[in-house]
């Protein structure tokens, strides 16, 4: 069932004919059930369909506890009871902003005249084509996205790397490849000086001379068993203009992991723009199991709730062995 959002406030005539239509999110595990097939949960406005935690305040919320102390149900979504990777209450949607119409700005009003109890009538917003009124519209609106948040979890929560889109490597991001192997990003030097400093003699110098590099640890996770996969490696620029790495099973890689959960080309890192980035599998392939970005970075010791992160359409979220996939339909 979808839900139909108008913008407008309490001039319903004047806003009749623009209006969006956001149909329900599809959130899909596609871990397997008893019965093999996956499980579909559908969120309109009016919360999680089928949910039975109360009251429905915007949020979806994913764990693997069906009852708490309190004899209520903290999640919409429950996760395998027996993968004790899964936090009693793991990660949660926010989907507020996903189907709420926005009422016109007191700005973009007073602009038009629209509201003035007496000049309304007048106002060139009843005199605007209807594109025109919502290209005007889009610069004032605030945007439609759904937002991802670890709720201080044990394991974390995952987003899946792109093997086409490049995602920028950061100093403490952390990425997640095969089981439970990690790389930990220590160090990004890209360009360290400005290109206008040229004429100054000395940092033109240092620029020469400092060769950007990135520094990743690769081991795994903390809660893991002790393995023999623990590799400090620092990557340097080649002269020319792209320099590509490549992480996996395969002799050819740049660096080599002996893991069966690893492809043989898990992923790349690419120097390009003055960034480093990286990228699941090879251009035209993906890995088998993916390149996962954990959204709560790497220090993880306060077990806090994450920075929330904005949900694209399509993405997929790794929680231990699940993997959720999110759509929505906006026209």
């Amino acid at each position: 069932m979808a839900a139909q959002a108008y913008i407008g406030n309490n001039t319903q005539m004047a806003y009749s004919n623009l209006r969006i239509s956001v149909s329900t999110t599809q959130v899909i595990r596609t871990s397997i059930y008893p019965n093999g097939s996956p499980a579909i949960y559908m969120v309109s406005l009016q919360g999680v369909q089928g949910s039975l935690r109360s009251p429905q305040d915007g949020y979806v919320n994913i764990g693997r506890q069906q009852l708490n102390e309190s004899g209520q149900r903290p999640n919409d979504i429950v996760l395998p009871a027996s993968d004790r990777a899964v936090s009693r209450t793991h990660c949660r949607f926010d989907y507020q902003h996903c189907f709420r119409g926005r009422p016109l700005s007191p700005q973009l009003l007073a602009f038009l005249m629209a509201g003035h109890q007496r000049l309304g009538r007048n106002s060139v917003f009843n005199a605007l084509p209807q594109h025109l009124f919502y290209y005007i519209y889009s610069f004032f609106k605030e945007p439609y996205v759904l937002w991802l948040s670890d709720l201080g979890s044990v394991c974390g929560t995952y987003l899946r790397v792109s093997h086409e889109v490049p995602t920028e490597m950061k100093r403490g991001r952390v990425f997640l490849i095969g089981s439970d192997i990690i790389i930990d990003v220590e160090e990004v030097l890209s360009s360290p000086f400005p290109t206008d400093n040229a004429a100054n003699a000395l940092l033109q110098t240092l620029k020469d001379h400092a060769q950007p590099s990135v520094r990743v640890t690769i081991g795994k996770m903390p809660d893991s068993e002790e393995s023999t996969v623990h590799k400090h490696s620092q990557l340097f620029v080649a002269e020319r203009p792209l320099q590509t790495f490549l992480i996996g099973r395969s002799n050819t890689c740049d660096v080599k992991l002996n893991d069966s959960t690893i492809s043989r080309t898990q992923c790349r890192i690419v120097y390009a723009g003055e960034k480093w980035m990286l990228m699941d599998g090879q251009e035209n392939k993906p890995s088998v199991n993916g390149t996962w970005l954990s959204i709560c970075g790497k220090d993880r010791g306060q077990r806090q709730e994450s920075p929330a992160v904005a949900v694209e359409w399509g993405a997929q979220i790794k929680i231990s062995e699940s993997v959720l996939q999110v759509t929505w339909d906006l026209s």
